[in-house]
């Protein structure tokens, strides 16, 4: 994927909405003014970030229709699998896995685990643009953590993993440290995609099996909130994810 000049030229001022530290030692005045900046820097990214999802997820509603629903709660419903997937969806998409990456990966993990899979999505998790910007929902961490200690639970030979695109990678990277450490046994693996936080570690045994994807023409994986290109397009992807998961499973 190539930069435009604009979306280049705007990379220094996005990089301030980003969900990162600020400056340690400012002005009163500079800090109204860098937040009144951020607000309507941020009106544009939230726009920005909506159109993308909202046009890939159109691409991708025939076959997410086709092969599954944008909400799955197998496991709450009381199913059990040899692998059992906690998903949690990128920002503004709809449901409870949404359709820009859960059509695919969904497919993609049946098919390798010959159908021993059950899918949940993360529930309590508005997945808005708000919690991008916190470093990911903190309610959506402790749902997915809930599932977590349910599925070892109610599945006691199934093996869990872990799954976030985007937003959902940061819920992860959350959830990851409100797994109690017994319940941490459960886990089979944790796949990331599109991780605004790559690189950053996961507790304890969890940091055992991680497998990261991020695309290196992805911005947001670099701490740069444009949900643009490739950050929308890790459907081709999903394989090398299945594959991963079925060796493990």
């Amino acid at each position: 994927m190539k930069f435009t000049a604009a979306i280049l030229s705007a990379l220094p001022l996005l990089a301030l909405a980003a969900p990162t530290a600020s400056p340690a030692a400012v002005t009163a005045a500079d800090a109204i003014e860098l937040e009144l900046f951020k607000k309507s820097m941020l009106e544009g990214y939230g726009n920005l970030f909506k159109k993308g999802i909202q046009e890939r997820e159109a691409e991708g509603a025939i076959e997410a229709r086709q092969l599954f629903s944008s909400t799955r709660n197998e496991l709450t419903a009381g199913r059990c699998a040899d692998a059992i997937v906690i998903f949690a969806r990128g920002t503004t998409e709809t449901g409870n896995v949404g359709t820009v990456l859960s059509g695919p990966l969904f497919r993609a993990i049946s098919d390798e685990t010959n159908g021993r899979a059950i899918f949940q999505g993360v529930n309590d998790y508005p997945a808005d643009i708000a919690g991008y910007l916190a470093g990911g929902s903190r309610s959506g961490a402790r749902n997915m953590a809930g599932l977590v200690t349910r599925a070892r639970s109610q599945c006691p030979s199934g093996k869990v993993f872990m799954i976030g695109y985007s937003q959902g990678a940061q819920v992860t990277h959350l959830a990851g440290d409100l797994i109690p450490t017994a319940d941490r046994a459960a886990v089979g693996g944790v796949v990331v995609f599109g991780d605004p936080n790559r690189g950053d570690r996961f507790p304890g045994t969890l940091n055992n099996n991680v497998l990261t994807i991020c695309d290196l023409a992805d911005p947001i994986c670099y701490g740069i909130p444009l949900p643009i290109g490739e950050h929308l397009n890790y459907g081709p992807d999903a394989p090398q994810a299945a594959r991963w998961i079925a060796q493990r499973v």
